[in-house]
């Protein structure tokens, strides 16, 4: 069994553990927000709080205002524009690639830290080399399916998230599934110096922070993620406690909120809030061997193209079941892109 612990230095997340490897110095770097129109994004100043509803506001309804939610449909920013935004409001671009070693979105090191041989699915990718640093793209579609279920967490987002501490959330504008704000993360697998993106949800800070274009202010962050859930599920049991706490880990989220609905999508018991202190104490995650095993996978990518050694030259792999099968290697459509930077 690995013992866990949240620890923060110098503004980076850190979970230390007694044997295995870690993803160490997680530290949120920019946040901004996604504009579906524009498809571009505008840097963030701040992010909404975690607030516990009290007793009478309960039940919380997920159906509520279901006629103007607007779904995803398919549009996702693009993680490589959302990289380029960064590099190009950050200081000391050059620097920041020379001290990367990969640049990703949080979505592949999740299915790379979830991989099993229980569950062979497929998921393609394509990599390419640039100026020292590997570029990694995942090729295959995400989930855009347009269904009420689909729309619960984000309204439970609006119940239990406020713009200040203090204030009763606003619950009647109409949510955009689209407009949502994502977060550039920094963290180390053992050698390896990664750079990622991923959205952030919410705040379990109990004080004011400032203005979160300040590096120092980000630092101060401590991020909630939340989750909702059938209530006659118990998500503790289930995948969905390694998938979620997995996920979370991957950000240095220090808390999770789940909220359990009744068949009639109403929120009648108490939210539930944990710690991730506490729910990585638990053996069945086996972080440190699944952390390594993405440790691997780097691995097998960088050498891959090292020996390709031809800075033109990408190359295509699927991860099936636990396995990286690297296919042809061809001239990349990525070149241009990263020439901007």
């Amino acid at each position: 069994m690995y013992d866990y612990c949240l620890k923060q230095k110098d503004g980076a997340t850190r979970l230390t553990q007694q044997s295995g490897m870690e993803l160490t110095d997680i530290r949120l770097r920019s946040i901004v927000q996604f504009d579906p129109i524009k498809k571009s994004f505008e840097q963030s100043q701040n992010l909404k709080y975690f607030r516990q509803p009290n007793d009478l506001e309960y039940p919380l309804d997920l159906n509520r205002g279901y006629d103007e939610f607007t779904h995803r449909c398919g549009v996702f920013p693009d993680p490589f524009d959302q990289v380029q935004h960064y590099l190009m409001h950050v200081d000391q671009t050059k620097q920041v690639l020379q001290q990367t070693d990969f640049i990703l979105h949080r979505h592949t090191l999740r299915i790379f830290i979830d991989a099993s041989p229980v569950v062979p699915r497929a998921y393609r990718f394509q990599a390419f080399r640039f100026k020292g640093c590997i570029f990694i793209k995942l090729l295959d579609d995400m989930d855009n399916e347009a269904v009420l279920r689909h729309s619960y967490a984000f309204k439970a987002r609006q119940y239990l998230l406020t713009e200040r501490l203090g204030e009763d959330p606003d619950t009647d504008t109409p949510i955009d599934q689209r407009m949502q704000q994502y977060g550039m993360f920094s963290a180390k697998i053992g050698q390896f110096r990664l750079l990622y993106t991923g959205e952030v949800t919410g705040l379990s800070n109990t004080e004011p922070l400032g203005d979160l274009t300040d590096q120092q202010e980000l630092d101060k962050c401590r991020q909630t993620n939340i989750r909702v859930v059938r209530e006659q599920i118990s998500w503790r049991s289930t995948f969905r406690y390694d998938v979620w706490v997995r996920q979370a880990y991957l950000s240095g989220v220090h808390q999770l909120v789940v909220a359990s609905f009744d068949d009639h999508g109403q929120v009648v018991r108490p939210i539930e809030v944990e710690s991730m202190e506490t729910l990585l104490k638990s053996d069945r995650l086996n972080i440190g061997n699944r952390v390594q095993r993405i440790h691997q996978f780097l691995e097998m990518i960088s050498q891959k193209l090292e020996d390709l050694d031809n800075p033109a030259v990408s190359v295509r792999f699927q991860l099936i079941g636990e396995n990286l099968v690297f296919e042809e290697a061809l001239d990349t459509e990525f070149i241009d892109y990263v020439n901007q930077l």
